[in-house]
């Protein structure tokens, strides 16, 4: 076997290179957030948040913005909408299921409306690139974006990270300790909404979940502390990704799909280690 032309030749060239750096960058962010929401119950917020993004496209597209460019102004409206379902959570005692719920079906029914009104007014609108991504066209400028992006959400889980887990496991004993329960919350909504949009570039509003989820899922499988568990998430996010950009290219699939069935392979895989382990 060829392992060469396997491995190595899809990326000898420009835009899967450009490609890749952007799924790792993605799948860091993912892969360190992920193991921060998915115990809470909280896996399908990044799912309702990229659908919330949908509104903010349209919105944007509607202020006369390229659709290149109201992906990016998208963000603003997708921080607003998940400060607002921690609101509600918190003052309106709605459950967090229930109040993503609220913000998912009116951001993404206004978004749908908006999208059709620009498109009836002329604008060029790929909607199908919005959906299910397109990592392929990614520039070079893009992935120093989000990896500026990416430095500083890192350097704030950092500082916060623990903080935050701690709220969300243990608020009572957080509260005591001094940690602003709230604030923790509404700054893990924030740092969510902003890497959703960012992964909508690559994978996504259809997609974007599996790169928050399926990661965080597989580390916490493979290991019960915060810091192995968020390492062995990054590692599967960015293996997953890799393996699904090599099978986009050489077997003709689109490249979205490909990175989420490999993430799904690899949770299967710890899966049977885990079976293994405890089988023992």
């Amino acid at each position: 076997m060829d392992w060469n032309f396997l491995f190595i030749e899809p990326f000898s060239h420009a835009f899967m290179l450009d490609a890749l750096k952007m799924a790792v960058v993605i799948a860091v962010m993912c892969g360190g957030l992920g193991v921060l929401l998915v115990p809470r119950g909280l896996s399908m917020l990044g799912d309702g948040l990229a659908h919330a993004t949908l509104g903010g496209v349209g919105g944007a597209l509607l202020l006369g913005l390229t659709p290149d460019m109201a992906l990016w102004a998208a963000m603003p409206f997708a921080i607003l909408v998940a400060i607002g379902i921690a609101w509600l959570g918190r003052q309106a005692r709605l459950a967090g299921d229930a109040a993503l719920g609220v913000f998912f079906a009116v951001s993404l029914a206004a978004g749908i409306a908006a999208v059709h009104i620009a498109a009836r007014s002329g604008v060029a609108v790929d909607i199908e690139s919005i959906l299910f991504g397109s990592i392929l066209a990614v520039q070079p400028s893009d992935v120093t974006l989000v990896l500026g992006l990416s430095i500083l959400i890192a350097l704030v889980l950092a500082w916060a990270g623990p903080r935050i887990a701690y709220a969300g496991f243990y608020p009572d004993l957080a509260s005591m300790s001094g940690v602003s329960v709230g604030l923790m919350e509404y700054l893990l909504m924030v740092l969510t909404a902003i890497v959703t949009v960012t992964a909508v570039r690559a994978v996504g509003v259809l997609l974007v979940s599996a790169y928050l989820v399926i990661p965080s899922v597989t580390g916490r499988l493979m290991a019960r502390r915060l810091g192995p568990m968020m390492l062995l998430s990054i590692c599967a996010g960015v293996l997953g990704s890799a393996l699904g950009l090599i099978m986009s290219y050489h077997f003709d699939v689109p490249t979205g799909s490909a990175m989420t069935l490999a993430l799904g392979v690899l949770f299967s895989i710890a899966l049977g280690i885990r079976g293994l382990r405890h089988s023992r």
